[in-house]
């Protein structure tokens, strides 16, 4: 927890950041955002960490996900929920449907995108779709 009480410097010195990180993980939360987003880079799941103005963050999570598309579990609640964000991780990998809202797994668009990159996604697709007509 030493990040935080440094000073904006320390906390935006990458070096710092990821030696508090390895001696602590939860210090993550006291980065500044571009020292979390080169550390997200390397390592998704650090997101976990991260404040939650930083999981609310579209570049930080992209880069996360891009690293380690099960961090997108650590990302808020409202970017999980948006339509376009997720609609553009589950082009990339399928399996992004596993962390989005129940209300986007119950969405068409989303879980057929999701199914059609990886058959595997299908698991994840809100059970009420599969017996929707026309599906």
């Amino acid at each position: 927890r030493a990040l935080q009480f440094a000073s904006e410097e320390l906390r935006r010195d990458q070096k710092v950041v990821l030696t508090a990180f390895a001696q602590n993980s939860t210090s993550l939360q006291f980065a500044e955002r571009e020292a979390v987003l080169s550390l997200v880079r390397q390592r998704g799941w650090a997101l976990r960490y991260a404040s939650e103005e930083l999981r609310r963050d579209c570049e930080v999570v992209r880069a996360a996900t891009s690293q380690d598309i099960w961090s997108l579990q650590y990302a808020d609640e409202e970017l999980r929920g948006d339509a376009p964000f997720v609609l553009e991780l589950v082009r990339q990998q399928g399996q992004a449907l596993r962390y989005a809202t129940e209300e986007l797994r119950s969405d068409r668009e989303v879980a057929l995108t999701a199914i059609t990159c990886d058959l595997s996604a299908r698991q994840f697709v809100a059970p009420e779709l599969w017996y929707a007509r026309g599906f």
